[in-house]
């Protein structure tokens, strides 16, 4: 089976069980999709109704992984698929994909970025937040300074960089400080480059982002001030040695740098036994700084594992989340059919009455028009049966009459008539022998 039919095979089980892949279908899936969009030689049109079948991850990933090699006419049938959001699912695809390829193409993710976050709205609604935190702030390295490349559009990146640094101090979804500066490094990053900006929005979100860093453990926002630094050098001055102003042979005035003035040797000798003690006190202050630095190393990096492992926590709590919602889904949609079946039984079960009570009248109505029928019938019938036999009596002698031998051979064939008469009719006297 070829990479195409591979594809549309998984597509059909992923939609037989509404969207659910398990993780080596979804691996599938992904290099598939990486395969078929990434070969110049194979057209990928037809996989753009299978894609709406598959998990959304599984789509990031193949797309993400064959995003480099596609020409600009299929990453542009990818940006008119993908950039129509109509639904919750279509919104997380392309929040999903955008994070993808935000390292590799930071103009992409900044034009889908905007989809995410439209202009005119104030805040990102709650469940657009725990997408993009989900997506953005997770456990994957996201250099967001990528967004803000040479040429971008300074205050479209300045408006996706507020409202993501909004969703990211959000306390109810608990982003940890180290995932925080990495934005806020990208934040600053760009407002150096602004040299003293009076742009209020730039001013305040800087301010946004210096007050946020006052939350972050020490280590952390020491080493995150040095990287600043580096964006920001301060201006030091380099001081020399003082100068003294003194007269030459010829009465001329110059500056000399002044020479340290010489001390008598048990001053000498004190200065150098208090330099001693001073050493020994700083080897032993040294001794302990080490120490210190130690425990608090142990200590930041047992933060930062706890920080990591309650970002895990929170990923598989909000992916839960995201499984519930899909199940009450499920649940309320079979809700919906099994009261759509329960009414279509109802229906069903007045027609059937219905039937039934029309089959008791249709029933009465044909045994009345029967028996109707019959007693009609058997009055035709005897009728015409006394008619036949009245033709068969007209000679019959009267009952007191004398019966001579001639007469009784003329009433018993008259007799014999008359039974011959009536199996005519159907009146069978004579089982055995038919009528004449």
């Amino acid at each position: 089976m070829d990479e195409m039919g591979e594809l549309e095979q998984l597509a059909s089980q992923a939609r037989a069980k509404k969207g659910r892949m398990d993780a080596d279908s979804r691996t599938k899936a992904s290099s598939l999709v990486a395969a078929i969009w990434g070969n110049p030689a194979l057209d990928p049109k037809p996989t753009i109704e299978l894609l709406e079948n598959l998990q959304s991850e599984a789509i990031a990933e193949g797309i993400s992984s064959s995003w480099a090699k596609m020409n600009y006419e299929r990453q542009l049938i990818i940006k008119r698929w993908i950039g129509t959001v109509t639904s919750e699912r279509s919104y997380r695809r392309l929040a999903l994909v955008a994070g993808a390829v935000i390292n590799d193409d930071g103009g992409t993710a900044l034009e889908w970025l905007g989809l995410l976050i439209p202009k005119g709205r104030k805040s990102v609604n709650k469940e657009s937040r725990q997408v993009l935190a989900t997506v953005l702030f997770g456990d994957k390295q996201i250099r967001f300074e990528s967004i803000a490349y040479d040429g971008a559009p300074f205050s479209e990146v300045m408006r996706i960089y507020s409202a993501l640094f909004e969703i990211v101090t959000d306390h109810s979804l608990s982003i940890g400080a180290m995932t925080r500066s990495r934005l806020a490094a990208a934040i600053l990053s760009l407002v150096a480059k602004t040299e003293g900006s009076q742009n209020g929005s730039v001013n305040e979100l800087e301010e946004k982002v210096l007050i946020d860093m006052k939350k972050w453990p020490t280590a952390l926002r020491e080493q995150f001030q040095k990287q600043v630094q580096v964006l920001q050098p301060p201006i030091q001055e380099k001081t020399g040695p003082e100068l003294v102003p003194v007269r030459t042979a010829e009465g001329h005035e110059m500056s000399i740098a002044k020479a340290p003035s010489v001390q008598r040797p048990e001053e000498f000798n004190r200065i150098q036994h208090d330099m001693e003690s001073c050493i020994s006190t700083l080897t032993g202050g040294f001794e302990l700084l080490r120490s210190l630095q130690s425990a608090i190393k142990s200590r930041f990096d047992y933060i930062s594992q706890s920080e990591r492992e309650l970002e895990a926590a929170r990923e598989k709590l909000l992916a839960l989340e995201t499984e519930l919602r899909r199940i009450a889904d499920d649940r309320d949609a079979i809700r919906r059919d099994l009261q759509r079946a329960n009414e279509r039984v109802s229906e069903l079960t007045s027609t059937i009455e219905r039937l039934v009570s029309d089959a008791d009248a249709e029933r009465r109505r044909l045994g009345q028009q029967i028996a109707a029928n019959a007693a009609g019938r058997i009055e035709e019938f005897k009728n015409r049966l006394g008619l036949t036999l009245s033709r068969l009596i007209v000679d019959l002698p009267e009952a007191d009459s004398l019966v001579s031998s001639e007469l009784g051979k003329i009433l018993l064939l008259q007799f014999h008539q008359f039974l011959d008469a009536l199996g005519q009719e159907g009146v069978e006297t004579r089982p055995g022998v038919r009528s004449r």
